[in-house]
């Protein structure tokens, strides 16, 4: 009986451990545009968290090493995103 009930609680209790947690989006964002000027510091995708739409317009940040988050300049701009 304990070979058989062993098993079972170790089953359940590891189903019961696993729980996805929901991260919240700390905030909506635009990626208007790929940088496109030529400087030695340039280069990756502009984002921007406060709903701007233009390219190089209003707060923007610069993410570098755009090509680990799949955006080329090919794609089609603005994307609109959710950041955790």
């Amino acid at each position: 009986m304990k070979k058989l009930l062993f098993p079972i609680i170790i089953g359940l209790a590891i189903l019961i451990s696993c729980k996805k947690k929901d991260v919240p989006f700390k905030n909506n964002a635009v990626i208007t545009c790929s940088d496109v000027r030529m400087c030695p510091c340039c280069g990756g995708v502009m984002i921007n968290f406060e709903s701007e739409t233009r390219p190089y317009a209003g707060n923007l940040k610069l993410v570098q090493n755009s090509s680990t988050i799949g955006i080329s300049e090919r794609d089609a701009f603005p994307i609109f995103v959710k950041v955790a």
